[in-house]
């Protein structure tokens, strides 16, 4: 297993910036350079307050020619968001590829920063990608090249979603 973690400050109070990834993804889009899509799957209200989320993520990021062979259509991935009341999320990564080999999960976490005006996000998860009973070399390969790409990938893409977020507030600010 791998873990991941980074954090970004933005001058905008925690509501409103945890609000705006929370509801305002698909306005980001534009923003994100390596992001095609985000289309929304589910959007469901539970019991004591939580929001489930699931989203659909597609890519433009280039991946080695094994990869992509293997993906067969745009690299994708699912994305299982459950918001506490408080503002902070949960989330589950099922990628479009060896989904049953990849375990992705994590914690988003909001917290008032700067007196007040400003919000820092943490971000942290792991990766874990299940290797016995790979039948062959290339699949091993294709699916180290996976764990490797993800481990790098998911920070920085966090990184652009919040300068995307920062942007965006900073055009439409609330």
């Amino acid at each position: 297993m791998k873990t991941f973690q980074s954090v970004a400050v933005l001058p905008f109070p925690r509501d409103s910036v945890a609000r705006t990834i929370r509801d305002d993804l698909q306005n980001l889009v534009p923003l994100l350079t390596d992001i095609r899509a985000i289309t929304p799957v589910e959007r469901k209200k539970n019991a004591g307050g939580t929001l489930l989320l699931v989203n659909r993520w597609e890519t433009f990021i280039k991946v080695p020619q094994a990869v992509r062979e293997a993906a067969g259509k745009p690299i994708a991935w699912l994305d299982y968001a459950t918001w506490t009341a408080d503002g902070n999320c949960s989330w589950k990564v099922e990628p479009g590829l060896f989904t049953e080999r990849i375990q992705c999960a994590g914690q988003t976490r909001f917290e008032s920063a700067m007196g007040g005006r400003g919000t820092r996000i943490a971000f942290a998860g792991s990766i874990d990608v299940g290797l016995s009973g790979v039948a062959s070399a290339t699949q091993l390969a294709v699916i180290s090249v996976v764990e490797f790409l993800a481990v790098g990938v998911i920070p920085r893409n966090f990184q652009r979603l919040a300068q995307a977020a920062r942007q965006y507030l900073a055009e439409n600010e609330r």
